[in-house]
């Protein structure tokens, strides 16, 4: 039960954070050119920087081996999770380049703007170790799989895996190797970073927050795919991935992980994406916003099941 209220109570700030950015816009504080600002400064700084900060306070390298079951975890429940899409699309007949981006949006999760906090907060240190791994797998398939469906074209172009190079997958590898050879990182420097990387949680539901008001989100409540989508892919699938590691040996908290990470709202890169390839970007963007506004209900529903029902 204590999981369920952290996962309430961090989504409860979330929700203020949304607010300030929606608040933000209103009063012309932020326009579109600083959202954008905003989202480069999360993705090659502020993030990067959190992660580092986390992975070397402390983190050993036998604790790292521990924790190493979660990538094999989250990379099967990926691949699981995608070719489920792919049997949805195909029942429901979508059109090609609508059915991309929906496979796009209901298999990756929103692991770096909400996924790194709401873990930290719930796991720690040990949290840390747990999304770095992780985020290697979003990545990965992010720069390989992510942005053959998030672009128009047909066939993938091998000049993406060169975005696989990117500020947090750098920040991640530093880190590891870092653990693995037991290099220390003067306090100092700690002191100067930390708050840097304590400010991407807050910055990252800020700029959510901003993009509802420039989006007209009205006409897309009525698309029955993204309540398929928040159905199946927020708590169908997460629940299901849940009764499947019960019967893996794998700790409690790694299967814990495994399913709340499932159980986000869709990737917002994954939108950043579509907008630059002009691919559905609306219908990208759309969704975004409504399974980010789903979510306050759905995750801790889903946290709600698996630690008191199932």
């Amino acid at each position: 039960m204590a999981q369920f209220f952290i996962i309430l109570q961090q989504l409860f700030i979330f929700t203020v954070f949304v607010s300030i950015g929606i608040l933000c816009v209103k009063c012309k504080i932020f326009d579109e050119g600083s959202l954008n600002a905003i989202s480069k400064f999360i993705i090659n700084v502020s993030m990067p920087i959190m992660l580092i900060c986390n992975l070397l306070a402390g983190p050993s390298l036998n604790s790292l081996i521990d924790a190493f079951p979660i990538f094999t975890a989250y990379l099967a429940s990926f691949i699981l999770l995608y070719l489920s899409n792919c049997v949805i699309v195909w029942f429901f007949n979508f059109e090609y380049q609508k059915a991309n981006i929906y496979k796009a949006m209901a298999t990756f999760s929103n692991a770096g703007f909400i996924g790194i906090p709401l873990i930290l907060a719930l796991y720690g240190k040990e949290g840390s170790i747990f999304m770095s791994l992780c985020i290697i797998v979003d990545q990965f398939m992010l720069w390989t799989l992510g942005i053959k469906l998030a672009s128009s074209s047909n066939k993938y172009n091998f000049k993406y895996l060169k975005n696989f190079i990117n500020p947090a997958l750098v920040a991640i590898i530093f880190s590891l190797v870092a653990v693995t050879l037991d290099l220390k990182v003067p306090k100092i420097i700690f002191l100067a970073l930390t708050p840097l990387g304590n400010m991407a949680p807050a910055l990252s539901m800020i700029y959510i927050g901003g993009l509802f008001c420039f989006f007209d989100i009205k006409k897309y409540l009525k698309n029955f795919e993204i309540y398929i989508l928040i159905l199946f892919k927020m708590i169908l699938f997460p629940v299901s991935i849940w009764l499947i590691l019960k019967q893996v040996p794998v700790s409690e908290n790694i299967s814990k992980t495994v399913v709340m990470l499932c159980a986000l709202p869709s990737m917002a890169a994954i939108a950043i994406l579509a907008k630059k390839y002009d691919n559905n970007s609306e219908y990208a963007i759309a969704t975004l916003l409504i399974t980010s506004t789903f979510s306050l209900v759905t995750v801790p529903f889903v946290s709600f099941l698996i630690n008191n029902v199932l």
